[in-house]
């Protein structure tokens, strides 16, 4: 199976796999404020805006550190997504899925 992408201009990206075409809208986060209680505000490149309740999906492992609030909220904004010093972070997509779910 090959596979292979490149991107056209800021926002979109067009993968071929198995003769398959596929254009895709890139999504980045462009601003994220901690509100309290494990809610973050973000803003999305594509318009999206909301909050989410982020303290119900920490249950991974490498989530721990992120249960202890004053280790929480110092999440940093990287190119695309938030990310803490031990190098966990979610994807933009996910954070959008949440977003939507909990609207």
């Amino acid at each position: 199976m090959r596979k292979f992408s490149f991107f056209i201009g800021i926002n979109w990206c067009i993968s071929f796999c198995n003769r398959t075409l596929k254009i895709i809208a890139m999504i980045w986060i462009t601003n994220a404020s901690y509100l309290g209680e494990y809610k973050i505000e973000f803003q999305f490149n594509d318009t999206n805006k909301g909050i989410v309740n982020i303290e119900s999906i920490l249950d991974k492992h490498i989530f721990s550190p992120q249960k202890n609030v004053d280790y929480f909220k110092n999440f940093k904004l990287n190119a695309w997504t938030i990310e803490w010093d031990n190098g966990a972070d979610f994807s933009p997509e996910f954070l959008l899925s949440q977003l939507n779910k909990q609207q």
